[in-house]
């Protein structure tokens, strides 16, 4: 009896140490951040973001003035913040644990014809997430994505229609399949309003065709004037639209109507094709 009372102590205790264990692994904390000092005035800030995670990478200004001390906050893919401390002040010491929200943004997912899919929601939570990224969680019913394969899915910027690189996984949770799409900060920063995520998991119809074309269009008009997370991603999305298309479709319409992009892609497509021939026939 003595024995499986100590058997069961050592138990219970070793569920309250893996517990302690457990909050000190998966509980953030708030470093001591920049300290600033003004004569008799210490202002103390601390920056992180919604799941209490401390951001490194971010600026923050603190200006001393006669009527206020003003702390503005700014960091890449976060939307800036700024707090105004009244003076004179009953304190001198002030510690500002400051959150930043990340950057607002639509989402709509969208099948390789340019359709949006019904019944697809996102969560935004960034809990198990480095600050200096950005988690989105695609939730889609296994009736629209059957076989999920990361390799088929997209992420554009809804204005630019530049590539978005991610990475990526994918768990099955009851009837949905929720795709993790993890994105550089950058990506929130320096892009339009929305983001298009498209699952190519289907043969492009003549429309969605029509739809990409002209997309793509817009996007050549727009090149030199817009600020690139990094170069040639136009150029990446254009290749991996093609390799949904089909040539005898973009035949069918005239040439106004074709990205230059892609009569590039065509022309050295069909200049492989005959050397590859022709080293075949030797």
């Amino acid at each position: 009896m003595i024995s499986c009372l100590f058997f069961q102590g050592k138990n219970v205790l070793s569920k309250f140490f893996l517990v302690i264990s457990l909050f000190v692994i998966f509980c953030p904390t708030i470093s001591s951040g920049e300290i600033f000092h003004n004569g008799s005035y210490t202002v103390d800030v601390s920056l992180h973001n919604s799941a209490m995670y401390p951001i490194a990478d971010s600026s923050i200004r603190v200006r001393f003035h006669t009527k206020e001390i003003s702390v503005d906050c700014e960091a890449t893919g976060y939307t800036s913040r700024r707090i105004e401390i009244p003076l004179p002040n009953h304190q001198n010491y002030f510690k500002l644990n400051v959150m930043l929200k990340d950057m607002q943004k639509d989402f709509y997912p969208l099948d390789i014809n340019g359709n949006e899919l019904r019944s697809v929601y996102f969560q935004t939570t960034q809990i198990g997430c480095p600050s200096n990224k950005y988690l989105l969680t695609v939730c889609v019913p296994k009736k629209i994505l059957s076989q999920p394969d990361l390799s088929k899915i997209m992420v554009t910027d809804g204005s630019l229609f530049l590539s978005i690189h991610f990475e990526g996984s994918i768990e099955e949770v009851e009837d949905y399949y929720f795709v993790k799409l993890k994105m550089k900060r950058e990506a929130l920063e320096y892009t339009g309003s929305s983001f298009f995520i498209i699952f190519a998991n289907a043969t492009m119809s003549e429309e969605g065709h029509k739809f990409w074309l002209s997309r793509l269009s817009e996007v050549e008009k727009l090149r030199g004037s817009r600020k690139l997370i990094s170069q040639g991603q136009d150029s990446e999305l254009t290749e991996k639209l093609l390799f949904q298309m089909d040539p005898k479709i973009i035949e069918k319409f005239s040439d106004d109507k074709i990205p230059t992009t892609i009569h590039e892609f065509l022309a050295q497509n069909e200049k492989f094709e005959k050397l590859h021939s022709n080293s075949l026939k030797n």
